[in-house]
């Protein structure tokens, strides 16, 4: 499979298992790891994903949810947070944040765009050094969403 930046996937593998804690589990990541193989893991049942110990979003309703009480985030603040969660620990740049969300070519006023988004949904999350996850700048390129 081709994507359009050039990456070329040889295989993907998707597990689905009710208890991700059993021995099983633990055992793949362990071979998969040990070979090299790139492994992201994505927790939820699909509609619901565990971004932090305090964090989760419900995919389904669009919301977001810090311990019990929701964060109000705009379409594109939750679009680029979602966008983030799926690329974590991947430095994404500025004209692929903007082409991916807005889907029309970068004209030079992406960075601009995305800054004032993605500032807006730090302050709304309150990520800090304490958190398990954070977004980083990456002076002068994009964006890292770093989920520990």
């Amino acid at each position: 499979m081709q994507f359009k930046e050039g990456i070329d996937v040889k295989k993907i593998i998707v597990i689905k298992l009710d208890d991700p804690d059993d021995f099983f589990y633990n055992s793949i990541l362990s071979l998969f790891s040990s070979h090299g193989a790139d492994v992201k893991i994505i927790t939820g049942d699909g509609t619901k994903i565990s971004v932090a110990p305090e964090l989760t979003i419900h995919q389904s309703e669009r919301r977001v949810f810090s311990s019990d009480s929701e964060i109000i985030l705009t379409r594109k603040e939750y679009d680029i947070f979602l966008y983030f969660i799926q690329n974590a620990n991947q430095v994404l740049t500025f004209t692929q944040i903007y082409e991916h969300l807005w889907q029309e070519p970068d004209y030079g006023t992406g960075q601009e765009v995305v800054s004032h988004h993605v500032r807006s949904l730090r302050r709304k999350l309150q990520l800090d050094n304490r958190s398990s996850c954070r977004i980083c700048s990456v002076r002068g390129i994009g964006y890292r969403f770093e989920k520990s």
